[in-house]
């Protein structure tokens, strides 16, 4: 019951601060980065459009936390239902649905098959951008990564990737509230 009242006072919030700010000023769109913060949107979305930006369903994140496969329908607690059924008209209701990635569209499509969902990457294309060459690297190349979920967003393989290398051309630092075991060239932030 945890999660749901998590997630529920968290859509609540954003939908009292999206209320507020169209009070004090026009607003033609919002952009909502996460769908969690949609799900109490309603009417807010019948008066705006709200246009959601996501890399997970919070109905699958929910399940996921919590070991279960969030498309076995019939395991899933009565208490996440809720917010299944929340997230699921979120993303009717949206005007576009932002992905981040291919997967996360398809998991859209098959969740809400009427949302209107494009993917749009947020990573770097790195044919256009590359460090610059002009002036020497001094010490150790730093690798950064940045995220909440260390396991489901890559960061054991990210160090499997590093590994020969970690702690004597390369540093890694990672910014997380995920448990990360300590090693040799990584600093957990």
């Amino acid at each position: 019951f945890g999660s749901a009242r998590w997630h529920l006072a968290r859509s609540w919030s954003a939908r009292r601060l999206i209320r507020d700010e169209m009070r004090l000023r026009p607003t033609s769109a919002v952009h909502v980065t996460t769908d969690q913060v949609c799900l109490l949107l309603g009417r807010t979305q019948s008066r705006i459009p709200c246009v959601i930006s996501l890399d997970m369903l919070a109905s699958d994140w929910a399940c996921l936390k919590r070991g279960i496969d969030p498309t076995d329908t019939p395991r899933i607690p009565a208490y996440l239902r809720p917010i299944f059924w929340l997230d699921r008209r979120a993303l009717r209701r949206a005007p576009m649905i932002i992905a981040w990635t291919e997967t996360v569209a398809a998991r859209v499509r098959d969740f809400a098959p009427e949302a209107d969902v494009s993917v749009l990457h947020p990573g770097l294309d790195i044919a256009e951008f590359r460090p610059a060459t002009s002036k020497p690297q001094t010490g150790p190349l730093r690798v950064l990564f940045v995220g909440g979920r260390w396991d489901e967003k890559g960061g054991p393989s990210l160090i499997a990737a590093l590994a020969p290398e970690l702690g004597h051309g390369v540093h890694l630092d990672v910014v997380t509230t995920a448990q990360v075991d300590g090693r040799f060239g990584v600093t957990v932030h």
